[in-house]
């Protein structure tokens, strides 16, 4: 049993994710392409088009695979004691949860890519290597006051978010001082932070559309590092887009309530690794699906 399902978020998608997954539930597959409008066994499968890394087609397509994989995972385990997910992932949590059923999932999903695909300007980075204060006081020296944190994902992976030329002149300075390894990511705007805030205000529109429930399962979120209570998924929701992902925090959160034991539910092992950097080696067992 794991103390904790880990849901995954744009970035960790790849050719071939769900094939071990689809077979096994075609008439949420059917459902899924009927709201999409498109196969995703195709674009998951083959990727003919190269669709698959961008923002409106990724975040529909983990989500359903996310959701596949934890119906395929829970046929076989009992529940976890905790449910948590990085960005995207959490809505994939908040399904598991009860929050919402799968349809009403997937048009949100759907709905949220489509509306970051458009963010307009701005770029992130991800800096490996570094403290969060060294970052933050590398940022300062440069002057790019500009520039925001997006993802705590390690005490030494940070990803910033901010205009494009910031973003390259930070990149520039680390590179020529040899400070940490950095990774451009391949997304539509400088999501987590407030360049998206035109994005967030597109969407929250759009949530307000859908009806939510409160998980009947424990559900930690990225954006607060602390359960969902009653009546807050909604509000949280729409913070996510602008708010970094606070997952150290969310690690140490379950740390503390005496999770050692995390399992990433999705495409490959992102949050596997995170858990086991994050955690001594003599604690964490982590398990893949």
């Amino acid at each position: 049993m794991s103390n904790c399902w880990l849901f995954p978020g744009q970035g960790t998608q790849r050719r071939g994710m769900g094939a071990q997954v689809f077979d096994l539930y075609p008439g949420l597959v059917t459902k899924a392409d009927a709201i999409l409008g498109y196969s995703l066994r195709e674009l998951c499968l083959r990727d003919p088009d190269g669709r698959l890394g961008r923002t409106e087609y990724c975040q529909p397509a983990l989500y359903v695979v996310n959701a596949l994989m934890f119906l395929e995972r829970r046929r076989r385990e009992p529940w976890p004691r905790y449910l948590a997910g990085h960005s995207l992932g959490e809505y994939s949590a908040l399904y598991a949860a009860g929050a919402f059923d799968f349809e009403t999932g997937l048009r949100i999903v759907h709905r949220r890519a489509q509306c970051m695909a458009t963010a307009g300007t701005g770029a992130m980075l991800a800096v490996i290597g570094l403290e969060v204060a060294q970052l933050t006081a590398l940022v300062d020296e440069l002057g790019l006051g500009a520039l925001e944190v997006a993802n705590y994902n390690l005490p030494t992976q940070t990803v910033m978010s901010g205009p494009e030329r910031e973003i390259t002149l930070l990149d520039d300075a680390i590179q020529a001082r040899e400070l940490a390894r950095t990774v451009h990511l391949h997304v539509g705007g400088a999501f987590h932070s407030s360049y998206a805030a035109q994005a967030a205000q597109r969407f929250n529109r759009e949530l307000d559309q859908f009806e939510l429930h409160d998980p009947v399962h424990p559900v930690v979120s990225s954006v607060t590092a602390r359960l969902y209570e009653p009546g807050t998924v909604r509000t949280i929701l729409e913070a996510q887009i602008l708010k970094p992902v606070q997952w150290v925090a969310t690690m140490a959160w379950l740390r503390a309530q005496g999770v050692h034991d995390g399992a990433q539910i999705g495409p490959g092992r992102v949050l596997d690794g995170l858990w086991e950097r994050y955690e001594p080696a003599a604690m964490a067992q982590v398990s893949s699906n």
